[in-house]
């Protein structure tokens, strides 16, 4: 019911202002007369190791045995082992990935304040394969399979084939980066403030705690998630 409910809010707000400019009678508004939906909270889903093993061992298969093209089990892959938000990874640039160094330096970054994000050993596997088979005409990493050429990869359905086929109950690609901590923090023991460095945080005020940590521990954090994640640890 989110969405109407949110379509409903928005329909309520525009017929009060209707009101109170006379456009129409006080206290017309229908939308006060309508109960709204109730919507169920959602439970995330925190993959173990063993569902990441099932997860990994799809999307391998994926590349052969399904009808997605491989270049979405590859960028999945690399959102399972940065933690990266989706649309980081599906809008990645060639030019923003540093192998030399290991970080992916985003170019625009509205939500990683510090623009840069550490670049794991099996993720940075992944990238150099797919930068090798991208079109030499696209700057993306991984490019739409159709239309224009830096148009952004849908990996909605290539995402919902693997977990399908791993035997996993529904769950987002947002729960990449919540089990990706959750392996950080509960798996390996590591501090809260290095796995949060280790895959660029949202508030703002922590910015000062994140900064004291160097860009060496912030890519062995991930090194370490990544590897425990891709079973090479």
């Amino acid at each position: 019911f989110g969405t109407a409910n949110r379509a409903m809010q928005l329909l309520s707000a525009f017929w009060n202002w209707c009101e109170s400019e006379n456009i129409l009678s006080m206290n017309s508004n229908p939308c006060s007369k309508v109960q709204r939906g109730k919507t169920e909270k959602k439970d995330h889903k925190r993959l173990t190791l063993e569902e990441y093993k099932r997860l990994l061992d799809a999307m391998d298969a994926g590349f052969t045995e399904s009808q997605y093209h491989p270049r979405m089990f590859r960028a999945l892959k690399v959102l399972m082992f940065t933690g990266c938000r989706v649309t980081e990874i599906t809008g990645l640039k060639k030019s923003e990935v540093d192998f030399e160094n290991r970080f992916i330096v985003f170019e625009k970054s509205n939500k990683n304040d510090e623009g840069e994000h550490p670049l794991p050993l099996p993720a940075a596997e992944e990238l150099r394969v797919a930068i090798a088979e991208s079109p030499a005409n696209s700057e993306r990493v991984f490019p739409a399979t159709r239309g224009k050429a830096d148009s952004l990869l849908d990996v909605r359905k290539a995402f919902a084939w693997a977990v399908e086929r791993a035997g996993l109950p529904k769950m987002t690609r947002h729960d990449f980066r919540r089990s990706f901590i959750t392996v950080g923090t509960d798996t390996l023991g590591l501090p809260i403030q290095a796995v949060s460095s280790a895959i660029g945080h949202e508030n703002v005020s922590t910015t000062e705690i994140y900064s004291k940590i160097s860009r060496k521990t912030r890519l062995q954090t991930a090194d370490q998630i990544a590897m425990t994640i891709a079973g090479q640890k």
